[in-house]
């Protein structure tokens, strides 16, 4: 199965027929942190709201939480992060 790592939503790769054996993998982390660290791509919002589409495409969607970056704070905001990963994610995902 090919499998790989964005932080860039790509619509185009949508019309592709996946067919089940491509996992794409959004990579995501706080949004205050990605504000500062993941510069020039997709917003983490973005991406969160991508991955029913993809799913929907036949891609099988994965999150790679990184980098978990310890300041005043990190444990809240990653909370707050994987609450709403819950709250908005399609089950199948």
């Amino acid at each position: 199965k090919a499998s790989f790592a964005t932080k860039f939503v790509n619509p185009d790769l949508l019309g592709y027929e996946p067919r089940g054996r491509t996992r794409i993998r959004f990579s995501l982390m706080p949004p205050a942190d990605a504000r500062l660290l993941d510069l020039r791509t997709s917003p983490v919002a973005e991406r969160i709201a991508a991955a029913g589409d993809f799913l929907d495409a036949g891609y099988e969607v994965h999150f790679n939480l990184s980098p978990v970056v310890l300041r005043p704070g990190w444990q809240r905001d990653w909370s707050e992060l994987l609450t709403h990963l819950d709250d908005v994610l399609p089950r199948a995902v």
